[in-house]
């Protein structure tokens, strides 16, 4: 059994399944089979497998979950473990975060990706210096200021652009997904 949890991220709708309900209207796209009802997404299959619902916000622990894009980056602000791994650990220690561990590594000719790992949970990495591109983790629970850690990691790697998408964790529908 395959366990599908579906998120809350800006426009993304909460799946649950509903056998019983009459679709209003279906859409099929990349092999998922959306029915959706006056009420919103009711059910959805995957490649001839169906979703059932297991639990709606049985578990509220969870916590906050940005994936941040960062776009027209210095390149040479993301192109070395040192300069990386040391504004990672000031977003980090911005957000209110505990480190208890780091790991980064540096690609040829260039590149890095990293992880800290927090006491709250963990901020991640992984650079494209060429493109002056970053994409970044920043998941913590408890009562942490994440989107201070956002703002230096922008800063720090002087993005002209950014991204940002907030999922909030282990607060959504869980689905099991199972064989017809």
């Amino acid at each position: 059994m395959i366990r599908i949890v579906f998120l809350r991220a800006m426009a993304i709708g909460i799946f649950a399944s509903a056998s019983n309900l009459v679709a209003e209207s279906s859409s099929v796209q990349n092999g998922v089979l959306s029915s959706i009802t006056s009420d919103g997404i009711e059910a959805i299959a995957f490649n001839g497998e169906q979703a059932v619902q297991n639990s709606t916000n049985d578990f509220q622990m969870g916590g906050s979950h940005l994936l941040v894009d960062l776009y027209d980056c210095d390149a040479n602000f993301i192109t070395t473990v040192a300069y990386v791994e040391q504004v990672m650990r000031d977003a980090a220690l911005a957000a209110g975060a505990t480190i208890v561990g780091s790991k980064f590594h540096q690609f040829t000719p260039q590149g890095v990706s990293g992880a800290l790992v927090l006491a709250e949970s963990h901020l991640t990495i992984h650079t494209w210096p060429e493109h002056g591109y970053c994409a970044i983790d920043i998941f913590t629970c408890g009562a942490m200021n994440n989107y201070a850690a956002f703002e230096v990691l922008k800063k720090g790697f002087a993005a002209k652009t950014a991204k940002l998408t907030d999922i909030q964790r282990g607060r959504d529908t869980v689905l099991d997904v199972t064989k017809r």
